[in-house]
């Protein structure tokens, strides 16, 4: 019961340790993880069009519309949004049609825009919306213009869905108002949305990914090989202590 106790102690102050080290320097690996699900890249080349994805029409218009004026994209893609209950009861505006308002706003002729006819209401959607115009756009480029923790699980699901034709695919990051990859645990908006997404991703990585698939099956293998090595280990220590009493027994009996 002793040494019980003291391996619990011991554990117990090696946990205690590590939370303590975590708390201390989360500054540090909170903006790992974030620049981490950040695949995206500077709008260096320029792209035939620039898809908006849907979700940040407070920002993401703004850098499309800045990448069809600095003459690094041609158009851009709006895909249409799937109308909510307010849509349809016109109590506010599908989010595509803000999106086309901004733009506008900001420059971009009505002939450079172009509205996707697919309705979408997910990622997944935008991604299969996007396949469709590449495929009847056989030489074009695209860049995606989306928030820079999106990037990661989107392009996850570009290179599943799309197979090759995501190689002519690249992603652009429209910044946060409330918050940066610095400091996105300080405030609820932030908190929320990345800790949203990272379930997000993990869930995504374990469902199609191959080398998480792959991870997961070892880890298991390996827990399971530990539990029954463990087990094996106990009985065969116990057998050792019985032995010698036995043994004596033996003896004893042999002697009369």
């Amino acid at each position: 019961m002793t040494n019980f106790r003291l391996r619990w102690r011991s554990r117990l102050f090696v946990t205690a340790v590590l939370l303590l080290g975590c708390f201390l320097t989360r500054s540090l690996w909170l903006a790992a993880v974030a620049r981490a699900m950040d695949v995206s890249e500077q709008p260096r080349r320029s792209t035939d069009a620039v898809l908006v994805l849907g979700g940040g029409a407070e920002t993401r218009p703004y850098v499309a519309a800045a990448l069809v004026r600095a003459g690094l994209a041609r158009k851009v893609l709006v895909p249409t949004n799937r109308l909510s209950r307010e849509n349809r009861e016109k109590l506010t505006p599908p989010e595509h049609s803000l999106v086309i308002g901004v733009l506008q706003t900001r420059g971009v002729s009505a002939e450079a825009i172009e509205l996707l006819p697919t309705t979408v209401d997910s990622t997944r959607d935008e991604v299969e919306v996007l396949g469709t115009y590449l495929d009847t756009h056989a030489t074009e480029t695209v860049a995606v213009v989306t928030h820079d923790y999106h990037t990661r699980r989107t392009r996850m699901l570009l290179r599943t869905q799309l197979g090759d034709r995501a190689n002519r695919v690249y992603f652009v990051a429209a910044p946060s108002d409330e918050f940066t990859q610095e400091n996105w645990w300080r405030t609820e908006f932030g908190f929320l949305a990345y800790t949203s997404e990272i379930l997000k991703l993990i869930v995504y990585a374990v469902r199609l990914d191959r080398w998480t698939q792959a991870c997961l099956v070892l880890v298991m293998v390996g827990v399971i090989g530990r539990v029954v090595l463990k087990r094996r280990f106990r009985k065969a220590t116990e057998l050792t202590v019985s032995e010698p009493a036995g043994g004596g027994t033996n003896i004893a009996t042999s002697s009369k």
